[in-house]
Protein backbone atom coordinates (compact mmCIF):
# COMPACT_ATOMS: atom_id res chain seq x y z
CA UNK A 1 0.00 0.00 0.00
CA UNK A 2 2.04 3.09 -1.28
CA UNK A 3 1.19 6.46 0.50
CA UNK A 4 2.22 9.53 -1.27
CA UNK A 5 3.02 12.88 0.93
CA UNK A 6 4.08 16.31 0.33
CA UNK A 7 7.93 17.33 0.82
CA UNK A 8 9.22 20.22 2.04
CA UNK A 9 9.45 21.78 -1.28
CA UNK A 10 5.24 20.73 -2.65
CA UNK A 11 4.12 22.24 0.52
CA UNK A 12 5.78 25.70 -0.79
CA UNK A 13 5.48 24.88 -4.42
CA UNK A 14 3.17 27.16 -6.91
CA UNK A 15 0.18 25.28 -7.81
CA UNK A 16 -0.06 27.11 -11.07
CA UNK A 17 3.40 25.76 -12.53
CA UNK A 18 2.00 22.15 -11.78
CA UNK A 19 0.21 20.76 -15.14
CA UNK A 20 -3.24 20.32 -15.03
CA UNK A 21 -3.61 16.75 -15.12
CA UNK A 22 -1.27 16.42 -12.54
CA UNK A 23 -2.56 18.97 -10.29
CA UNK A 24 -5.80 17.11 -9.42
CA UNK A 25 -3.40 14.45 -7.92
CA UNK A 26 -0.72 16.73 -6.22
CA UNK A 27 -4.19 19.02 -4.24
CA UNK A 28 -5.73 15.42 -3.16
CA UNK A 29 -2.31 14.27 -1.51
CA UNK A 30 -2.84 14.01 2.55
CA UNK A 31 -0.14 11.68 3.05
CA UNK A 32 -2.96 9.19 4.06
CA UNK A 33 -4.58 8.37 0.86
CA UNK A 34 -3.49 5.20 -1.00
CA UNK A 35 -3.04 5.35 -4.79
CA UNK A 36 -6.18 3.39 -5.40
CA UNK A 37 -8.21 5.61 -3.45
CA UNK A 38 -6.50 8.46 -5.74
CA UNK A 39 -7.10 6.95 -8.33
CA UNK A 40 -10.82 6.19 -6.88
CA UNK A 41 -11.18 10.07 -6.38
CA UNK A 42 -10.30 10.83 -9.88
CA UNK A 43 -11.87 8.51 -11.40
CA UNK A 44 -8.37 7.61 -13.05
CA UNK A 45 -6.39 4.16 -13.70
CA UNK A 46 -3.89 3.30 -11.25
CA UNK A 47 -1.34 3.53 -13.78
CA UNK A 48 -2.42 6.96 -14.97
CA UNK A 49 -2.26 7.84 -10.96
CA UNK A 50 1.12 6.35 -10.76
CA UNK A 51 2.30 8.38 -13.60
CA UNK A 52 1.07 11.43 -12.72
CA UNK A 53 2.86 10.41 -9.02
CA UNK A 54 6.14 10.09 -10.64
CA UNK A 55 6.27 13.05 -12.72
CA UNK A 56 5.66 14.80 -9.11
CA UNK A 57 8.44 12.63 -7.65
CA UNK A 58 10.33 13.52 -10.26
CA UNK A 59 10.08 17.84 -9.70
CA UNK A 60 10.94 16.62 -5.53
CA UNK A 61 7.24 17.85 -4.65
CA UNK A 62 6.09 14.13 -3.11
CA UNK A 63 7.61 11.34 -1.60
CA UNK A 64 6.33 7.84 -1.73
CA UNK A 65 6.20 5.42 1.23
CA UNK A 66 5.73 1.57 1.05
Amino acid sequence: MAIASLTPTGRNYPIAQIPRYDRTIYLLIDGRRTIANLAQLTKRSVEEVCNSLYRLKQQELIVIRL
